[in-house]
Protein backbone atom coordinates (compact mmCIF):
# COMPACT_ATOMS: atom_id res chain seq x y z
CA UNK A 1 0.00 0.00 0.00
CA UNK A 2 3.08 2.30 1.22
CA UNK A 3 4.69 1.41 -2.39
CA UNK A 4 1.84 2.11 -4.72
CA UNK A 5 1.28 5.34 -2.67
CA UNK A 6 5.27 6.78 -3.60
CA UNK A 7 4.73 4.98 -7.03
CA UNK A 8 1.37 7.46 -7.49
CA UNK A 9 3.76 9.95 -5.92
CA UNK A 10 6.88 9.46 -8.44
CA UNK A 11 4.26 9.60 -11.67
CA UNK A 12 4.69 13.26 -13.92
CA UNK A 13 1.01 14.64 -13.74
CA UNK A 14 0.43 15.71 -17.23
CA UNK A 15 0.12 19.56 -18.02
CA UNK A 16 -2.94 20.69 -20.25
CA UNK A 17 -0.51 21.90 -23.03
CA UNK A 18 1.30 18.46 -23.43
CA UNK A 19 -2.08 16.33 -23.19
CA UNK A 20 -3.90 18.79 -25.64
CA UNK A 21 -3.01 19.91 -28.85
CA UNK A 22 -4.61 23.30 -30.46
CA UNK A 23 -6.65 22.75 -33.78
CA UNK A 24 -3.85 24.97 -35.45
CA UNK A 25 -1.09 22.79 -34.51
CA UNK A 26 -2.92 19.50 -35.64
CA UNK A 27 -3.51 21.07 -38.93
CA UNK A 28 -0.17 22.09 -39.85
CA UNK A 29 0.76 18.17 -38.87
CA UNK A 30 -1.63 16.77 -41.31
CA UNK A 31 -0.45 19.51 -43.81
CA UNK A 32 3.26 18.21 -43.56
CA UNK A 33 2.46 14.61 -43.90
CA UNK A 34 -0.03 15.15 -46.43
CA UNK A 35 3.10 16.82 -48.47
CA UNK A 36 5.72 14.36 -47.89
CA UNK A 37 3.04 11.53 -49.11
CA UNK A 38 2.92 13.49 -52.24
CA UNK A 39 6.62 13.89 -52.50
CA UNK A 40 7.39 9.96 -52.73
CA UNK A 41 7.18 8.57 -56.05
CA UNK A 42 4.13 6.07 -56.89
CA UNK A 43 4.16 3.74 -59.78
CA UNK A 44 1.10 3.64 -62.77
CA UNK A 45 -1.05 2.18 -60.23
CA UNK A 46 -0.58 5.22 -57.75
CA UNK A 47 1.90 2.68 -55.07
CA UNK A 48 4.55 4.16 -53.52
CA UNK A 49 8.06 2.94 -54.54
CA UNK A 50 11.00 3.77 -52.92
CA UNK A 51 13.09 7.11 -53.75
CA UNK A 52 15.92 6.52 -56.87
CA UNK A 53 19.09 7.72 -56.30
CA UNK A 54 19.74 10.61 -59.04
CA UNK A 55 21.63 9.58 -61.87
CA UNK A 56 24.54 11.85 -61.75
CA UNK A 57 25.19 10.44 -58.16
CA UNK A 58 25.59 6.93 -59.35
CA UNK A 59 26.93 7.88 -62.30
CA UNK A 60 30.31 9.44 -60.75
CA UNK A 61 31.56 6.24 -58.71
CA UNK A 62 30.99 4.51 -61.66
CA UNK A 63 32.73 7.06 -64.28
CA UNK A 64 35.17 7.37 -61.00
CA UNK A 65 35.90 3.52 -61.30
CA UNK A 66 35.94 3.22 -65.21
CA UNK A 67 38.85 6.26 -65.00
CA UNK A 68 40.54 4.54 -62.93
CA UNK A 69 40.90 1.18 -64.85
CA UNK A 70 41.15 2.92 -68.20
CA UNK A 71 44.22 5.41 -67.25
CA UNK A 72 46.63 2.48 -66.82
CA UNK A 73 45.10 1.00 -69.79
CA UNK A 74 46.11 4.88 -71.72
CA UNK A 75 49.23 5.29 -70.12
CA UNK A 76 49.85 1.51 -71.29
CA UNK A 77 49.05 1.76 -74.89
CA UNK A 78 50.82 5.63 -75.18
CA UNK A 79 53.73 5.25 -76.97
CA UNK A 80 57.16 6.21 -75.76
CA UNK A 81 58.68 9.37 -77.55
CA UNK A 82 61.81 7.86 -79.94
CA UNK A 83 65.22 8.49 -78.71
CA UNK A 84 67.92 10.51 -81.23
CA UNK A 85 69.86 8.13 -82.69
CA UNK A 86 73.37 8.59 -81.01
CA UNK A 87 76.27 9.56 -83.41
CA UNK A 88 79.21 7.75 -82.14
CA UNK A 89 82.69 8.53 -82.71
CA UNK A 90 86.08 6.88 -83.13
CA UNK A 91 89.28 8.14 -81.49
CA UNK A 92 92.82 6.57 -80.32
CA UNK A 93 93.83 6.24 -77.07
CA UNK A 94 97.19 5.32 -75.59
CA UNK A 95 96.49 2.41 -73.66
CA UNK A 96 99.07 1.06 -70.36
CA UNK A 97 101.35 -0.81 -72.59
CA UNK A 98 101.55 2.48 -74.50
CA UNK A 99 99.84 1.13 -78.16
CA UNK A 100 97.45 2.65 -79.36
CA UNK A 101 93.59 1.64 -79.18
CA UNK A 102 90.72 2.77 -81.51
CA UNK A 103 87.35 3.28 -79.39
CA UNK A 104 84.07 4.40 -80.10
CA UNK A 105 82.53 7.15 -77.66
CA UNK A 106 79.77 9.32 -78.36
CA UNK A 107 79.02 12.71 -78.57
CA UNK A 108 78.76 13.80 -74.55
CA UNK A 109 82.26 11.48 -73.46
CA UNK A 110 83.69 13.21 -76.53
CA UNK A 111 83.16 16.47 -74.80
CA UNK A 112 83.81 15.09 -71.39
CA UNK A 113 87.45 13.82 -72.45
CA UNK A 114 88.21 17.03 -74.11
CA UNK A 115 87.18 19.21 -70.85
CA UNK A 116 89.15 16.55 -68.82
CA UNK A 117 92.09 16.73 -71.44
CA UNK A 118 92.19 20.94 -71.62
CA UNK A 119 91.66 21.06 -67.86
CA UNK A 120 94.16 18.52 -67.30
CA UNK A 121 96.40 20.80 -69.35
CA UNK A 122 95.63 24.11 -67.98
CA UNK A 123 96.15 22.87 -64.48
CA UNK A 124 99.71 20.94 -65.67
CA UNK A 125 101.23 23.09 -67.88
CA UNK A 126 102.10 26.02 -65.90
CA UNK A 127 103.47 23.29 -63.47
CA UNK A 128 105.65 21.97 -65.85
CA UNK A 129 106.64 25.30 -67.24
CA UNK A 130 108.12 26.11 -63.42
CA UNK A 131 109.64 22.51 -63.49
CA UNK A 132 111.49 23.02 -66.98
CA UNK A 133 112.79 26.87 -65.61
CA UNK A 134 114.18 25.68 -62.23
CA UNK A 135 116.11 22.08 -63.98
CA UNK A 136 117.19 24.71 -66.80
CA UNK A 137 118.39 27.00 -63.96
CA UNK A 138 119.74 24.08 -61.79
CA UNK A 139 122.06 23.44 -65.10
CA UNK A 140 122.94 26.98 -65.69
CA UNK A 141 124.15 27.08 -62.61
CA UNK A 142 125.84 23.72 -62.57
CA UNK A 143 127.08 23.02 -66.10
CA UNK A 144 130.32 25.63 -65.00
CA UNK A 145 130.91 23.86 -62.12
CA UNK A 146 130.61 20.32 -64.00
CA UNK A 147 133.07 21.44 -66.13
CA UNK A 148 135.96 22.53 -63.56
CA UNK A 149 135.85 19.42 -62.21
CA UNK A 150 136.42 17.61 -64.77
CA UNK A 151 139.29 19.88 -65.99
CA UNK A 152 140.30 19.21 -62.10
CA UNK A 153 140.33 15.10 -63.07
CA UNK A 154 142.22 15.17 -65.41
CA UNK A 155 145.07 17.53 -64.51
CA UNK A 156 145.59 15.10 -61.04
CA UNK A 157 145.55 12.03 -63.25
CA UNK A 158 148.22 13.37 -65.26
CA UNK A 159 150.01 14.62 -62.01
CA UNK A 160 149.99 11.54 -60.76
CA UNK A 161 151.26 10.03 -64.13
CA UNK A 162 154.30 12.46 -63.92
CA UNK A 163 154.96 11.96 -60.25
CA UNK A 164 154.57 8.46 -60.18
CA UNK A 165 157.61 6.30 -59.74
CA UNK A 166 158.88 4.83 -63.34
CA UNK A 167 160.44 1.81 -61.25
CA UNK A 168 157.21 0.92 -59.39
CA UNK A 169 155.10 0.75 -62.72
CA UNK A 170 157.46 -0.84 -65.18
CA UNK A 171 160.06 -3.11 -62.51
CA UNK A 172 159.99 -6.77 -62.95
CA UNK A 173 158.85 -7.44 -59.31
CA UNK A 174 159.47 -11.15 -59.20
CA UNK A 175 163.40 -10.35 -60.46
CA UNK A 176 163.93 -8.13 -58.01
CA UNK A 177 162.69 -10.30 -55.26
CA UNK A 178 165.03 -12.38 -55.96
CA UNK A 179 168.01 -10.13 -55.03
CA UNK A 180 165.85 -7.76 -52.54
CA UNK A 181 162.73 -8.54 -51.53
CA UNK A 182 162.48 -5.51 -49.43
CA UNK A 183 162.46 -3.78 -52.13
CA UNK A 184 160.29 -5.55 -54.18
CA UNK A 185 157.57 -5.52 -51.49
CA UNK A 186 158.33 -1.78 -51.45
CA UNK A 187 157.34 -1.07 -55.08
CA UNK A 188 155.15 -2.75 -55.31
CA UNK A 189 152.75 -1.26 -53.05
CA UNK A 190 153.81 1.75 -54.16
CA UNK A 191 152.29 0.51 -57.67
CA UNK A 192 148.67 -0.67 -55.69
CA UNK A 193 148.92 2.84 -54.75
CA UNK A 194 149.52 4.52 -58.20
CA UNK A 195 146.77 1.74 -59.39
CA UNK A 196 144.18 2.85 -57.42
CA UNK A 197 144.70 6.52 -57.46
CA UNK A 198 144.10 6.48 -61.27
CA UNK A 199 141.49 3.79 -60.64
CA UNK A 200 139.21 6.38 -58.68
CA UNK A 201 140.10 9.61 -60.84
CA UNK A 202 138.86 7.22 -63.96
CA UNK A 203 135.74 6.02 -61.95
CA UNK A 204 135.00 9.83 -61.17
CA UNK A 205 135.33 10.81 -64.82
CA UNK A 206 133.05 7.86 -65.98
CA UNK A 207 130.53 8.81 -63.43
CA UNK A 208 130.85 12.82 -64.96
CA UNK A 209 130.23 11.09 -68.57
CA UNK A 210 127.45 9.24 -67.85
CA UNK A 211 125.91 12.27 -66.19
CA UNK A 212 126.88 13.97 -69.15
CA UNK A 213 125.27 11.59 -71.43
CA UNK A 214 121.82 11.36 -68.92
CA UNK A 215 121.10 15.00 -69.63
CA UNK A 216 121.85 14.80 -73.10
CA UNK A 217 119.90 12.09 -73.97
CA UNK A 218 116.89 13.95 -71.72
CA UNK A 219 117.33 17.13 -73.98
CA UNK A 220 117.20 15.15 -76.66
CA UNK A 221 114.01 13.43 -76.48
CA UNK A 222 112.43 16.83 -74.92
CA UNK A 223 113.28 18.42 -78.17
CA UNK A 224 111.62 15.59 -80.10
CA UNK A 225 108.85 15.45 -78.26
CA UNK A 226 108.29 19.34 -79.09
CA UNK A 227 109.30 18.48 -82.62
CA UNK A 228 106.48 15.85 -82.81
CA UNK A 229 103.61 18.12 -81.53
CA UNK A 230 104.97 21.30 -83.39
CA UNK A 231 104.79 18.76 -86.63
CA UNK A 232 101.41 17.78 -85.88
CA UNK A 233 100.41 21.49 -85.61
CA UNK A 234 102.19 22.00 -89.23
CA UNK A 235 102.12 18.81 -91.16
CA UNK A 236 98.51 17.27 -91.87
CA UNK A 237 98.07 14.06 -91.14
CA UNK A 238 101.71 13.23 -89.21
CA UNK A 239 102.23 10.15 -87.37
CA UNK A 240 104.33 7.41 -87.46
CA UNK A 241 103.99 6.22 -90.90
CA UNK A 242 104.74 9.13 -92.68
CA UNK A 243 107.55 9.77 -90.50
CA UNK A 244 108.85 6.48 -91.46
CA UNK A 245 108.10 7.23 -95.09
CA UNK A 246 110.33 10.59 -94.83
CA UNK A 247 113.25 8.43 -93.04
CA UNK A 248 113.46 5.94 -95.80
CA UNK A 249 113.61 8.65 -98.62
CA UNK A 250 116.61 10.13 -96.97
CA UNK A 251 117.56 6.93 -96.74
CA UNK A 252 117.29 5.68 -99.86
CA UNK A 253 117.22 8.91 -102.36
CA UNK A 254 119.28 11.07 -100.21
CA UNK A 255 122.22 8.78 -98.96
CA UNK A 256 121.80 9.06 -95.40
CA UNK A 257 122.55 6.26 -93.20
CA UNK A 258 119.62 4.93 -90.84
CA UNK A 259 121.38 6.23 -87.68
CA UNK A 260 121.86 10.05 -89.08
CA UNK A 261 118.43 10.61 -89.80
CA UNK A 262 117.10 8.87 -86.98
CA UNK A 263 119.20 11.29 -84.64
CA UNK A 264 117.82 14.43 -86.76
CA UNK A 265 115.13 15.99 -83.79
CA UNK A 266 114.85 19.90 -85.08
CA UNK A 267 111.73 20.31 -86.69
CA UNK A 268 112.92 22.30 -89.23
CA UNK A 269 115.11 19.89 -90.84
CA UNK A 270 112.61 17.36 -90.64
CA UNK A 271 109.99 19.70 -92.67
CA UNK A 272 112.97 19.76 -95.11
CA UNK A 273 113.28 16.28 -95.84
CA UNK A 274 109.31 15.89 -95.62
CA UNK A 275 109.11 18.60 -98.47
CA UNK A 276 111.78 16.74 -100.35
CA UNK A 277 109.67 13.44 -99.88
CA UNK A 278 106.88 15.38 -101.34
CA UNK A 279 109.30 15.96 -104.37
CA UNK A 280 110.11 12.96 -104.62
CA UNK A 281 106.83 11.68 -104.57
CA UNK A 282 105.08 14.00 -107.09
CA UNK A 283 108.03 13.14 -109.19
CA UNK A 284 107.56 9.54 -109.32
CA UNK A 285 103.48 9.66 -109.70
CA UNK A 286 104.12 11.90 -113.06
CA UNK A 287 103.42 10.14 -115.84
CA UNK A 288 107.20 9.45 -118.25
CA UNK A 289 106.48 11.77 -121.11
CA UNK A 290 109.09 11.18 -124.23
CA UNK A 291 110.44 14.58 -124.82
CA UNK A 292 112.35 14.54 -127.94
CA UNK A 293 114.84 17.50 -128.37
CA UNK A 294 117.73 18.40 -130.72
CA UNK A 295 121.31 16.86 -130.04
CA UNK A 296 123.62 19.02 -128.66
CA UNK A 297 127.01 19.32 -130.28
CA UNK A 298 129.53 18.34 -127.93
CA UNK A 299 131.87 21.33 -126.62
CA UNK A 300 134.86 21.77 -128.18
CA UNK A 301 137.87 22.03 -125.67
CA UNK A 302 140.99 24.16 -125.92
CA UNK A 303 144.14 22.23 -125.70
CA UNK A 304 144.98 22.09 -122.12
CA UNK A 305 141.80 23.30 -121.07
CA UNK A 306 139.80 20.83 -118.69
CA UNK A 307 136.39 20.77 -117.48
CA UNK A 308 135.19 23.03 -114.77
CA UNK A 309 134.10 21.25 -111.28
CA UNK A 310 130.60 21.52 -110.41
CA UNK A 311 130.61 23.80 -107.79
CA UNK A 312 127.11 22.26 -106.70
CA UNK A 313 128.35 18.93 -106.43
CA UNK A 314 131.57 19.97 -104.78
CA UNK A 315 129.19 21.67 -102.05
CA UNK A 316 127.00 18.52 -101.52
CA UNK A 317 130.51 16.14 -101.28
CA UNK A 318 130.92 18.78 -98.49
CA UNK A 319 128.19 18.93 -96.38
CA UNK A 320 127.70 14.62 -96.96
CA UNK A 321 131.51 14.38 -95.36
CA UNK A 322 130.32 17.44 -92.55
CA UNK A 323 127.25 15.38 -91.77
CA UNK A 324 128.71 12.10 -91.23
CA UNK A 325 131.41 13.18 -89.19
CA UNK A 326 129.33 15.18 -86.92
CA UNK A 327 125.77 13.89 -87.20
CA UNK A 328 124.27 17.09 -85.87
CA UNK A 329 120.39 18.07 -87.39
CA UNK A 330 122.37 21.93 -88.74
CA UNK A 331 124.33 19.61 -91.02
CA UNK A 332 120.81 17.78 -92.26
CA UNK A 333 119.33 20.62 -92.74
CA UNK A 334 121.66 22.63 -94.95
CA UNK A 335 122.09 19.46 -96.99
CA UNK A 336 118.10 19.30 -97.34
CA UNK A 337 117.67 23.21 -97.95
CA UNK A 338 120.52 22.56 -100.45
CA UNK A 339 118.95 19.83 -102.30
CA UNK A 340 116.10 21.70 -102.84
CA UNK A 341 117.49 24.84 -104.28
CA UNK A 342 119.13 22.85 -106.71
CA UNK A 343 115.85 21.05 -107.21
CA UNK A 344 114.53 24.36 -107.48
CA UNK A 345 116.28 25.66 -110.48
CA UNK A 346 115.96 22.75 -112.86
Amino acid sequence: MAEEQSQAVEQPVATPEAAVQSPIELALEYSRSQLAEEDRPRDSTGKFVPKEVPATEEAKPEEAAAEGEEQPAAEATEEEPAQPETTKYKIKVKTDEGTDEEIEVDEEELKRGDMKSKDYSVKTAPLAREREAVQTKVREAIEPKLKEYETQLETYKQSVLRLADPEAMSADLNAIALEDPARAQQLFFKRIEIQNTLQAITAEQEKVAAQRSTESQSALQKQAREAVEILKTDIPGWGDELYGKILKTGVDVYGFRPDEVSAITDHRAIKALHDAYRFQAAKTAKPSVDKRTAPVAPKVLKPGAGEKPDAGAMKWNEGMTRLRETGKSQDALALAKMYLANEGKQ
